[in-house]
């Protein structure tokens, strides 16, 4: 029994040694300090600048929780479907009654959501990085989704779709721009009082 016991020690040592190395190292400040004024001096040195006038910053990721992905959701299914409907007056793109595009507009923010979600989870550094030009994907891929399921409406030209698509998506970015300026001016005045 003891002798059991002895062989089996060594092998959950190497065991657990194996499974420290596999595991990746935390960074310390020291570590990250040091990559920081490695990349300092590597771009000071390509830029041909001095390094004094090089400026770090630093960006917090929006946290979000499920209050706020409600509101968006909300807003985004809200917005898309009085877009879309409204516009198809004015824009003939399609053949079908108002409930068929408010159906298709559902449809066309259900693909939209998920995958501005699945975007945000998956690719938060490449948003961060790219100032969140990375979420302009999620509506393209969902128009293309949308308009190849033809049992919901059927576009008359793909060019009046096209045209209903960018004001659609324009319109709604600079509404949601302006209203969250909006929200925040007035939230930092209210605060001031």
């Amino acid at each position: 029994m003891k002798d059991n016991k002895n062989e089996l020690e060594p092998k959950d040592k190497e065991e657990e040694t194996k499974e420290k190395e596999d595991k990746p190292k935390k960074k310390t400040a020291e570590d990250v300090e040091k990559e920081m004024q490695q990349m300092l001096d590597d771009l000071s040195q390509q830029m041909g600048v001095d390094k004094n006038q090089i400026r770090v910053i630093s960006i917090k990721a929006p946290k979000r929780n499920f209050l706020t992905i409600l509101i968006e959701s909300l807003y985004y299914i809200i917005s898309t479907a009085l877009l879309f409907i409204g516009l198809s007056g004015y824009i003939s793109w399609c053949e079908g009654k108002w409930y068929d595009l408010l159906f298709y507009s559902l449809m066309f923010s259900a693909i939209e959501l998920v995958l501005r979600n699945v975007f945000l989870v998956i690719f938060k550094k490449t948003f961060i990085q790219t100032f969140g030009l990375v979420m302009v994907v999620p509506p393209l891929i969902a128009l293309f989704v949308c308009i190849f399921i033809p049992f919901i409406v059927t576009p008359i030209s793909i060019g009046r779709y096209l045209i209903v698509c960018a004001i659609l998506l324009i319109v709604r970015e600079f509404i949601k721009k302006y209203s969250v300026d909006f929200y925040y001016r007035h939230k930092k005045v209210k605060n001031k009082k």
